[in-house]
């Protein structure tokens, strides 16, 4: 379903949901199972997937954290280094 989807011309990979989060940051929330590494591979193989992507800095509900965050603070290490390879910046700063 992802990868259909995935495959829709213009389709915005980066979109931020109502939590400020885009669908790779919260993918990056859930523990490593097939499922998730899968949509994940999905999404980091997408053209315009912003990996360091970190929400709108003007909503309430904005954290600064990135996908990179996430999959640490899950302990998502299969993830974490799905995100490194691909070039995710492992020093950036959240708000806290």
């Amino acid at each position: 379903m992802v990868k259909r989807i995935l495959e829709i011309e213009n389709v915005d990979v980066n979109s931020l949901a109502y939590i400020n989060d885009t669908p790779l940051i919260q993918c990056c929330r859930i523990d490593d199972n097939n499922d998730m590494i899968s949509i994940a591979k999905a999404l980091l193989c997408h053209p315009s997937i912003q990996i360091d992507k970190t929400g709108n800095k003007s909503e309430l509900k904005y954290s600064g954290k990135t996908a990179i965050h996430e999959a640490a603070a899950c302990n998502s290490i299969q993830i974490m280094k799905l995100l490194i390879n691909r070039g995710a910046i492992i020093t950036v700063h959240d708000v806290h």
